[in-house]
Formats: structure tokens, C-alpha cells, sequence
């Protein structure tokens, strides 16, 4: 009734997974976050918290004075 799952298909969601463990974030409470897409700053920062950061962004933190 079922197909053995091919190889190629575990492999691609296990890299599916790895990804979406990365983009992941946690700024801690006194940490804010700016990030930066594709060379340019996006208008407002990060507060503290959970934050998700694709492929394309970079963060940078910064610290509350």
C-alpha cells in the first residue's frame, strides 16, 4: 500500500528542518535587534523576544543604554 519514503525526500526535509530551527532567535531583555536586508536597514528594530531571521537578513544587536 505505501512506498518506502525515497532518500532524497528525508534529506530534503531534514535540511527543511535545520532551516527552520536557524531563523530562530531569542533577544534577551535588555538586547535590541536591527536588521538588515540585503544591505539596508530595515526602519524599525527588534525589542526583546522571540524574532525570526530569513536567509536574505542580517541581525546585529545592540544594547540598551
Amino acid at each position: 500500500m505505501f512506498d518506502a519514503v525515497p532518500f532524497s525526500t528525508i534529506v530534503l526535509v531534514g535540511i527543511g528542518i535545520l532551516y527552520a530551527l536557524s531563523v530562530v532567535n531569542v533577544l534577551r531583555e535588555y538586547e535590541r535587534g536591527v536588521i538588515f536586508r540585503l544591505g539596508r536597514l530595515l526602519p524599525e528594530s527588534k525589542g526583546p523576544g522571540l524574532i525570526l531571521v530569513f536567509l536574505a537578513h542580517r541581525p546585529h544587536g545592540a544594547d540598551q543604554s
